[in-house]
């Protein structure tokens, strides 16, 4: 079978039954295979897409515990750490989230800027959701003196007025 139709029939799957294990199981081994070359016709985006496919089935049928080492994989391989980020959140697991919250912004902060921006916003998000609005206040912050802009000083501007510090960090931003 293709990876393509071994994900299909896994989605269509409503019980995790041994079946859906090996189909699992076949398509982590293919990725690996694409990892050493054996595939040279699948592209970066055909694996993040087949990856994404096999997460999501994972996800919907309860097993975390399956889709989290695939991701942790992934995001070393392909830089996708918004994605193990937000599985472990799904899993519960929030101080690991955490945890490859930091790991991805320092490895995609050069390189794929998207990804380490996506990343600090679910932080500001947990933090916002934990009552810590002066943290979320110190990233927004953090992201105006980085790459000074409208849209991030707005973002500051909410943020330290949120947290009761507006004023202090107004007078910081005037002067920078």
């Amino acid at each position: 079978r293709s990876i393509a139709e071994i994900l299909r029939h896994l989605s269509q799957k409503s019980t995790v039954d041994d079946e859906a294990k090996d189909m699992a199981a076949t398509i982590v081994f293919l990725l690996r295979e694409i990892d050493e070359g054996y595939y040279p016709d699948y592209s970066s985006w055909d694996r993040k897409r087949v990856a994404d496919r096999l997460v999501h089935a994972l996800k919907n049928a309860g097993l975390f515990e399956e889709a989290i080492p695939i991701c942790e994989r992934e995001a070393e391989a392909t830089g996708s750490y918004d994605r193990m980020v937000e599985v472990l959140l799904e899993a519960g697991r929030k101080e690991k989230a955490v945890e490859w919250i930091y790991r991805g912004i320092g490895k995609t902060r050069e390189e794929k800027p998207i990804i380490a921006v996506r990343l600090r916003n679910i932080l500001i998000e947990i933090k916002e959701k934990e009552g810590d609005v002066l943290f979320a206040a110190a990233l927004q912050a953090e992201e105006f003196f980085r790459d000074p802009d409208f849209s991030s000083y707005l973002d500051m501007w909410k943020a330290a007025e949120k947290a009761g510090v507006w004023q202090e960090v107004r007078e910081m931003a005037h002067r920078y």
